[in-house]
């Protein structure tokens, strides 16, 4: 089973992704994260992940330094960004 950690703002929506992960039998909703500080946090632990799923507007910075600092980790894990935008 693919295991997915959750990194975004909003820890409803990280629940409903978790949900609907975790109701197909092939994804396993993994760690989830709030803030670039709360993702630091569980960096030694990413060797538990296939991949991530980051959202680009994070309360602490910007989620595009995260997916660089996991692309250059050593980790390999794919990295995903999922992010809204109100700007229209």
């Amino acid at each position: 089973m693919n295991r997915v950690f959750l990194v975004g703002d909003h820890a409803a929506f990280r629940q409903v992704l978790a949900t609907i992960f975790e109701s197909e039998t092939v994804l396993e909703a993994g760690p989830q994260a709030g803030s670039l500080t709360e993702v630091r946090r569980h960096v030694g632990r990413l060797d538990r992940v296939d991949v991530a799923i980051v959202d680009l507007s994070l309360p602490d910075g910007d989620g595009t330094d995260l997916v660089r600092e996991l692309s250059v980790s050593g980790s390999g894990v794919p990295v995903l960004t999922l992010t809204e935008s109100r700007d229209r």
